[in-house]
């Protein structure tokens, strides 16, 4: 499987980051929900509460996607999705978290879904290999605690810390019409793409990843990095569209899991069983921040 054709338009600085709207030939999908108008809740497996894994429930009448890094808030301790995944309508699935939330193992069944992300720097924790996964989390998560201290070591917590300090203060740029990705550069280098099936579903879900990188580039690079060329922008989606993808290795749901590592990019997401994608996040993983775990 191929990325269709995609186009790169001009960069918006925000101080710490530049982001650069994406384009592409694909013809948008429909029926499916995503964000906020996704009707899924989250809890605690029935027959106990277990570190890797939460129960979703589409209480809606269409297929609903959620992306791999949402942050899931509350319950035993706050988790991250692991994966991209499409839920049936009316169904409840068992789904692979992360804990992103060391300090506490304790309180209510249920959590809140806030549309925070994961950072792009946890989110790299996310697609390590199982046995070593939580604890590449825990040690990303632990390294913001410098700048957004949370006693429980809790990454939401830390996203918050941001938000009430101001730090994170810029409004997102607006989409453009027919838009449905966002590449987003930090420190001069491109740092991620993600590409979303439909306009509608990156716009619910913008906000959250200028949110999360933000916090990797103030940790990184400081207020004031440097705009990143869009040559540099443009050559990684040049790469990605050279990507071989490969599907249906993990669950995903009605969706079918998209999977790809090359020496400069990990790849992920999910796609439709026609073959359109819903969702892909691409990771520089040559960028100065993602190396600090490698």
């Amino acid at each position: 499987m191929r990325i269709p054709q995609l186009h790169v338009g001009n960069g918006t600085d925000l101080s710490s980051i530049t982001v650069f709207p994406v384009w592409t030939s694909a013809t948008p999908i429909r029926g499916l929900v995503t964000g906020t108008a996704a009707q899924v809740e989250v809890g605690e497996l029935t027959d106990g509460p277990s570190v890797p894994w939460l129960e979703l429930s589409n209480r809606g009448t269409r297929p609903a996607l959620m992306l791999e890094g949402e942050l899931l808030e509350g319950g035993w301790q706050s988790r991250a999705l692991v994966r991209d995944v499409i839920l049936a309508p009316h169904s409840r699935d068992r789904v692979a978290v992360a804990c992103v939330e060391q300090g506490r193992w304790g309180g209510g069944g249920g959590h809140e879904r806030r549309l925070r992300r994961a950072t792009p720097l946890v989110q790299r924790a996310l697609r390590v290999p199982e046995h070593e996964r939580q604890s590449r989390v825990w040690s990303d998560v632990e390294r913001y605690q410098s700048m957004a201290h949370s006693t429980t070591s809790s990454l939401v917590d830390q996203l918050g810390t941001l938000e009430v300090d101001h730090l994170v203060h810029h409004q997102p740029p607006p989409t453009l019409p027919g838009q449905s990705g966002v590449l987003i550069a930090l420190g001069d280098q491109p740092l991620g793409l993600e590409l979303f099936g439909s306009p509608a579903a990156l716009t619910q879900h913008l906000p959250a990843i200028l949110q999360a990188a933000r916090m990797d580039a103030m940790m990184a690079v400081g207020p004031h990095a440097e705009p990143t060329p869009g040559r540099r922008a443009r050559r990684m989606a040049a790469r990605l569209e050279l990507v071989d993808i490969f599907t249906g290795h993990e669950d995903a749901g009605l969706g079918v899991s998209m999977i790809a590592e090359t020496p400069k990019l990990w790849v992920r997401g999910v796609a439709t069983h026609d073959g359109r994608i819903a969702h892909l996040s691409a990771l520089n993983i040559t960028h100065p921040l993602l190396q600090l775990t490698s």
